[in-house]
């Protein structure tokens, strides 16, 4: 029983994520993660994708987190390109 409800912590920059092992990430808020913090999840799950495998939820996860940071990355073009004003 202790098992199945096995917490584990991650040491994130100082904070402490408690996640359930059967629900692993479940309690993740992708969005309210800092960018730096996203990335380095993302480069996390990589080295373990090719050092061991990923289960179907880290994919998931991982797939969550990509998309949050190609998001990023296009709104900030975005706001750069409303900051230019055109030649007259």
């Amino acid at each position: 029983m202790l098992n199945f409800f096995r917490l584990i912590i991650f040491l994130k920059i100082g904070k402490i994520i408690l996640i359930e092992k059967e629900r692993m990430y479940a309690r993740v808020n992708i969005e309210h993660m800092k960018i730096e913090e996203v990335i380095e999840e993302i480069n996390s799950l990589y080295k373990k994708s090719k050092e061991e495998g990923l289960n179907a939820q880290e994919k998931e996860l991982q797939q969550k987190l990509r998309r949050r940071y190609i998001d990023n990355v296009k709104r900030n073009f975005r706001v750069q390109l409303e900051g230019i004003e055109p030649k007259k």
